[in-house]
């Protein structure tokens, strides 16, 4: 998977491609939507981030850096955009049962020796609902923060992870 590795597997072109796509095309999306949203005086940007932008991983640090980047932009442009009635916020997933899930267990499951499922209830068992979390769960937090409803809301990351920030 893209984006994931031991920090000294990065040379320094992978690594600037990574941070070109993740942070700088976020940047550049920002960008090109912001001065429209302005002009309308309504606005919301809603990033979706990975867990390690809070909670860094050896096996993550690219992804990591990019995602805390990301959430130090947010913070960074939340008071200017929120005069505009612009307001931007990050979700937080983790642990979304998912085809991208699927495929780092079963990386992860070749990579230890253990069976998909035992990678699978590790996971789980790191989360204190007790469960995957499930897409449209995901959904409704961006949904609430694109709707009128949060209009007090900005510069925020909201965890979708069953609790399981709190214990990782």
């Amino acid at each position: 998977m893209i984006g994931r590795g031991d920090f000294f597997s990065f040379d320094d072109v992978k690594w600037a491609k990574l941070f070109d796509d993740k942070l700088n095309g976020t940047a550049r999306c920002i960008r090109l939507a912001a001065p429209l949203m302005r002009q309308r005086r309504w606005g919301r940007i809603i990033n979706v981030l990975g867990g390690a932008a809070r909670q860094p991983q050896p096996a993550a640090v690219s992804v990591g850096l990019n995602n805390a980047a990301i959430l130090n932009l947010i913070k960074a442009l939340a008071g200017d955009l929120a005069r505009d009635n612009v307001l931007i916020n990050a979700v937080i997933p983790s642990v979304i049962g998912s085809e991208r899930l699927d495929e780092t267990i079963r990386a992860e499951a070749a990579r230890s020796g253990k069976s998909e499922a035992e990678m699978r209830a590790q996971r789980v068992s790191r989360v204190p609902l007790g469960r995957m979390g499930e897409g449209r769960e995901v959904a409704a937090v961006v949904a609430f923060l694109a709707s009128e409803r949060a209009s007090f809301v900005t510069g925020c990351a909201w965890n979708v992870d069953g609790g399981a920030a709190a214990v990782i």
